[in-house]
């Protein structure tokens, strides 16, 4: 189905620098846009990262929308007039004539790969490396600044959900050309029914596809004319990694905006913290998301609900999961030790058990000195600052380092 890129190894310095003022401005008009009305915009799907679109990873997506339309054939590797000028400069000075790649990108034989890297570098945000469709996975596996959520070649508890702007990877049977696309909108599995994964991708079926993603967070891909299987999805993080405590963004539960319906809004709104502050965490990773989507994993996975919000300390390293993230747990940590993490850039989920502040209440330590703690507080008080005094008569003890996965 797929052919073999050829000649691509790490991509330029100096071919990056020389789009960079062509791609920047196509992709600022980008981030101003609704390109395509593609399944990463509206917010009434529910799917997960969805909604307004905030971030990089959703201005990729816009970027793969904006060149998908030009796609055409089954395969799809014909483009038309109207492929995006940036894209094929960059194709051009990235893969040349007498390159292993430059055929890659010619009428008729535009291959996943080409497709990929050009929505990359129409974004504003280039590819540090690519090769062979096959070759994505273990070229992004450890490579800083990146993570990889697994799917189906990983135990149920590592898989997590797709999120606009990954980069999508299948694996085939030997030769192992293997596929890669651009996930441009996902509806999660909820409640033992089948979600949903949409695609933009090169030489596939069509330029934009959207396959079942079962309960297990595996998805049903092609069969024919050999089996694929997905691996996962590769996702940057924050560029320029560094601290996440600093760029850690507080989130309001009470912000109807953050949750997908009235419904679920009056359902959830005074329980969320949990799910508040986990997504705090995460978007201080690179995500964007709203407290819906990690909400609607909580609880399908059994780990909150409304009358008793978290209902066990294991339920945020149970549900950070699904979205590509580890979770160092327990009662160990001083919180000298956990202001220390902060200061070192690893913002630290606490708790304030019902026993010790009245209903009980999950929020996320961002630093602090010898008299204060510094925090990000979703409830309605909105605490920025506490004396170590007072925190130390709400905590429990309990503490929660997520970090990505790899990267």
């Amino acid at each position: 189905m797929l052919k073999l890129l050829g000649g691509l190894g790490s991509l330029g310095v100096a071919v990056v620098a020389a789009l960079l003022l062509l791609v920047a401005i196509f992709s600022v008009q980008l981030s101003g846009s609704t390109v395509g009305g593609g399944p990463c915009l509206p917010a009434s799907t529910g799917s997960a990262g969805t909604g307004s679109c905030p971030g990089n990873g959703a201005i990729v997506a816009q970027a793969a929308l904006a060149m998908a339309p030009h796609l055409h054939g089954n395969p799809d590797a014909w483009y038309d007039v109207g492929m995006p000028q940036p894209v094929l400069h960059y194709w051009a000075h990235t893969c040349p004539p007498g390159s292993g790649c430059w055929i890659d990108w010619q009428e008729g034989s535009l291959q996943c790969v080409l497709f990929v890297i050009g929505a990359y570098a129409l974004s504003g945000s280039p590819l540090p490396a690519a090769g062979n469709a096959i070759d994505f996975w273990s070229l992004y596996q450890h490579r800083p600044g990146w993570m990889e959520i697994p799917s189906a070649t990983a135990p149920l508890e590592q898989r997590g959900l797709p999120l606009p702007g990954d980069i999508m990877v299948w694996s085939d049977p030997p030769p192992r050309v293997g596929h890669v696309a651009i996930v441009v909108g996902a509806n999660p599995p909820a409640g033992g029914k089948n979600g949903s994964v949409t695609f933009a991708e090169a030489n596939g079926p069509g330029a934009l596809v959207t396959e079942t993603l079962l309960p297990d967070l595996t998805v049903v891909t092609w069969s024919n004319p050999v089996p694929y299987t997905v691996l996962g999805y590769i996702r940057p993080l924050i560029p320029g990694g560094g601290n996440a405590a600093q760029r850690l963004v507080r989130l309001s539960q009470l912000d109807p905006g953050q949750y997908d319906s009235a419904t679920e809004y009056n359902t959830w709104a005074y329980s969320a913290c949990s799910a508040a502050a986990m997504t705090e965490v995460l978007n201080a990773y690179g995500g964007h998301y709203r407290i819906h989507d990690i909400l609607t994993v909580e609880a399908r996975r059994g780990d909150i609900t409304p009358a008793l919000g978290l209902v066990r300390n294991s339920g945020i390293a149970d549900t950070v999961a699904q979205f590509g993230f580890r979770t160092s747990w327990g009662f160990s940590l001083t919180l000298d030790e956990i202001i220390a993490m902060a200061h070192q850039g690893t913002p630290v989920i606490v708790d304030f058990p019902p026993h010790r502040y009245a209903g009980g209440h999950i929020l996320v330590v961002i630093g602090g000195t010898a008299t204060t703690v510094s925090v990000a507080d979703s409830s309605g008080h909105n605490y920025t600052v506490l004396s170590r005094r007072q925190f130390l008569q709400w905590w429990g003890g309990f503490s929660a380092i997520v970090t990505p996965r790899s990267g």
